[in-house]
């Protein structure tokens, strides 16, 4: 009797290795998968940081001109009033 189920177990352990080993076969892939998204993401962001960079100082920059030229135009106007208003009392 124990000739008959003696190699039952063995298949039952090759079916449980085999059922691991390709366990282990999809989870490895998922796993070189998911590393190789995490590098495209890991560039991204990092591409993505350096063009947030250049656009926070170019509006930096353009800050800074604005205000000059607010400045330079302040005084143009307070020119013009002050020669207008010169003219007006002559």
């Amino acid at each position: 009797m124990e000739d008959l189920y003696g190699d039952l177990d063995t298949s039952t352990n090759a079916l449980e290795k085999k059922e691991a080993l390709d366990i282990k076969t999809k989870v490895e892939k998922e796993n070189k998968r998911l590393r190789d998204e995490l590098a495209q993401l890991q560039e991204q962001n990092r591409q993505l940081g350096a063009a947030n960079k250049q656009l926070e100082n170019s509006i930096s920059t353009l800050f800074a001109t604005a205000q000059l030229e607010l400045g330079r135009k302040d005084k143009e106007i307070k020119r013009l009033r002050s020669q207008l208003e010169g003219r007006e009392a002559a």
